[in-house]
């Protein structure tokens, strides 16, 4: 029997982020989460709800004013796993260039970044 990609309990919602520090250009992000749903219309309002939810303002190390706002949805796909477990597949994203993406060494990797301040706005 196969199940039709839409009646997968979790989907992944990604949000197209913009960034704006004082004194610098605009920048973008893309930000992904895990929802659980009954269906893609459900998986669709759940993200709506989500995406408003996603505006932030704090000071960085620096004491900048860094404040983000959610645009909107940038993807909506269902993740096709029953239950989460170790080395579950989360997302594929195609680059959108012929050049190799950058990677990080440990130390880069955003786990491994100090602590954002707590002194939020």
């Amino acid at each position: 029997m196969s199940i039709w990609r839409a009646e997968w309990p979790w989907y992944v919602a990604t949000f197209v982020i913009a960034e704006r520090t004082d004194g610098l250009p605009k920048s973008y992000a893309l930000s992904t989460y895990l929802i659980r749903a009954i269906g893609a219309e459900e998986a669709y309002l759940q993200a709506e709800a989500l995406a408003r939810t996603l505006g932030d303002s704090f000071r960085d190390g620096k004491g900048t004013v860094v404040r983000h706002e959610c645009l909107g949805l940038a993807d909506l796909d269902t993740l096709q796993e029953d239950e989460m477990k170790h080395g579950t597949h989360l997302l594929w994203t195609k680059w959108p260039s012929t050049e190799i993406p950058a990677m990080r060494t440990r130390n880069e990797l955003s786990l491994f970044l100090p602590p954002v301040p707590p002194n939020a706005i």
